[in-house]
């Protein structure tokens, strides 16, 4: 019998409500992420504290605090520490990667993203950032 792959949570957070909606609907999809939605940096901060996501997907880009300035507070924030955090960016994905990565990102994302394969790419983030943990 086969086992139902375990259901994980992910933290969408932009600014655009087409772009949470079409990651929303990527990601449930593949029928294993629950989703939680924010619309700002200091939204996404309370969330994550409050909800403990086990990934959050963040735009790069928000007005008020942008997404490296939140995932600066998320690093320094003990509940949120631990949660990979990539970020979503329409600039190309190599100009800002590694800026991203030294301030705690797991992974950068291109804007705009397939819906078709988003899914297979957080799955694939999550796992590289859980077997770096162990």
């Amino acid at each position: 019998m086969a086992v139902a792959p375990a259901i994980k949570r992910v933290l969408l957070v932009d600014d655009e409500p087409l772009i949470l909606r079409v990651a929303q609907m990527s990601l449930q999809r593949s029928r294993t992420w629950e989703i939680l939605l924010a619309r700002s940096g200091q939204d996404a901060l309370a969330t994550a504290i409050q909800e403990r996501p086990d990934i959050i997907l963040l735009d790069a880009m928000m007005p008020g605090i942008d997404g490296l300035a939140t995932l600066r507070l998320l690093r320094r924030h003990p509940v949120s520490k631990v949660i990979p955090v990539v970020l979503f960016t329409a600039h190309p994905v190599a100009e800002r990667a590694e800026e991203f990565r030294r301030h705690g990102a797991v992974g950068v994302l291109g804007k705009p993203f397939d819906p078709n394969t988003l899914a297979a790419q957080v799955e694939e983030i999550y796992a590289r950032s859980l077997a770096r943990r162990t």
